[in-house]
């Protein structure tokens, strides 16, 4: 018996795997439309699965993937003791002075929580 495409259920969670590795990895939404990516999916899928376009990668996908790491991520937080936090400064687009806030998840990296602009506010704590 030859497949000739993914079954229905399977390509849902392929979809949402290819959206989470874009995410995840900080990968441009329309790496799958990359000729050469395309080629390397079609040969190890057998030509059976297509993956998602930027629109999708972009919209419903990046919906339903945000929530995934969200749950995941409030669900790890609650069982931290001792969570750690990290701060720093930068500058924004209009170059403005920023402090950044995230927290550091083991095993998932860094969350961004919250930035404040501070302006010429001296953040010395002598």
């Amino acid at each position: 018996m030859t497949i000739t495409r993914v079954p229905t259920a399977l390509k849902k969670q392929l979809d949402a795997d290819a959206a989470m590795a874009v995410y995840m990895g900080g990968r441009p939404f329309r790496i799958y439309e990359d000729p050469y990516i395309k080629q390397f999916i079609s040969r190890i899928s057998t030509n059976t699965y297509t993956p998602p376009g930027r629109h999708l990668v972009g919209g419903v996908l990046l919906d339903e993937a945000y929530l995934a790491v969200k749950e995941k991520v409030d669900t790890l937080l609650q069982g931290q003791t001792q969570p750690n936090f990290v701060l720093d400064d930068s500058l924004n687009i209009n170059s403005q002075r920023m402090v950044n806030l995230s927290v550091v998840v083991p095993g998932y990296g860094s969350f961004f929580i919250a930035n404040e602009n501070i302006g010429l506010d001296d953040l010395d704590t002598s």
